[in-house]
């Protein structure tokens, strides 16, 4: 049973404040929802008395309208370590999914740009203070000749730059592995 509800909470479900105290739990979510933090709440008592864990769920308004929540159990007890209750934390995530899901849009985006680009384009991130290769696009295994699995995990400067140190001979190196369809010539290129 509910003994405790915030001002928000109270607000965000559409039902007056005495509706809410000594209800349970099951009047303000699916069944699943109840369900699962059943199984939480189970996990929770063999658990660490200060552990915590948290899921996402619909909770219910007065007008069973759905408001996508995220909810975090924790138990109570007392000074001798014995069952009080549980305490549940919820917060109303709509802005969150909404921005997942243009963070997702984003990535998508991004993604089909990375794979249609006509020129070669790495993907990196830096490991031990040097790039290292994350993906390529078929532009980069076109005109380098790498497949994509075999330069993953590899330092940029291992796979691009051959290890004569002589910016000249890389310059050779790149016009003799790339055809002049494939390449942008410009005043200077440098290869870092």
């Amino acid at each position: 049973r509910i003994v405790l509800a915030s001002d928000e909470v109270v607000d965000a479900s559409g039902y007056d404040r005495e509706d809410v105290l000594g209800a349970h739990v099951s009047k303000f979510f699916p069944p699943e929802s109840v369900h699962r933090g059943t199984e939480l709440i189970a996990e929770l008592l063999a658990d660490d008395p200060d552990a915590r864990r948290t899921y996402r769920t619909e909770a219910l308004t007065a007008d069973d309208d759905p408001i996508p929540a995220e909810i975090e159990l924790s138990v109570l007890r007392d000074d001798d370590g014995t069952y009080q209750g549980t305490i549940g934390a919820i917060r109303d995530i709509s802005d969150l999914l909404a921005a997942e899901a243009e963070r997702d849009r984003e990535r998508d985006r991004f993604r089909s740009l990375f794979e249609h680009l006509p020129d070669p384009v790495i993907d990196s991130s830096f490991q031990d203070g040097e790039p290292v290769i994350d993906a390529v696009n078929p532009a980069f295994e076109r005109v380098f000749g790498h497949d994509e699995s075999d330069v993953v995990g590899t330092p940029v400067n291992d796979v691009l730059v051959p290890n004569d140190g002589d910016g000249q001979a890389t310059l050779s190196w790149l016009y003799d592995h790339a055809s002049v369809d494939d390449v942008t010539y410009g005043e200077d290129i440098a290869v870092t």
